[in-house]
């Protein structure tokens, strides 16, 4: 199971990268939003052995109302049971500043990945 993790982070990381050049090879300094990851990390989770019918993108999170998981690899297609959730975050200028509202926004973010 290591070597298939490391075989996926390791597509994703290359996915992510590839995504970067292109967006600089059309002249774009920053991401418009996180959300534009989404794909190609989907896209690079689906090359191997998961199936596209297993991800779903704004997934309903099974203990929050009304919060979503960025990206989530279903165990079965036909069922709801998580095998593995990805939040998105980009940062921003204001990320590494003090007592920022982003800091709220990534905490509460791994909170829901950890339930």
């Amino acid at each position: 199971m290591a070597k298939q993790a490391q075989d996926l982070f390791l597509r994703i990381n290359e996915a992510i990268c590839y995504w970067l050049g292109f967006q600089v090879q059309i002249g774009r300094s920053s991401l418009i939003h996180e959300a534009s990851l989404r794909y190609p990390i989907a896209d690079a989770i689906t090359s191997g052995p998961i199936g596209i019918n297993q991800i779903q993108l704004e997934f309903l999170h099974p203990h929050f109302l009304r919060k979503r998981l960025d990206i989530v690899v279903l165990q079965d297609q036909s069922d709801n049971q998580l095998e593995m959730a990805f939040e998105l975050k980009l940062a921003k200028a204001t990320t590494s500043r003090p007592y920022q509202d982003e800091h709220q926004r990534v905490f509460n973010d791994i909170m829901r990945l950890a339930l």
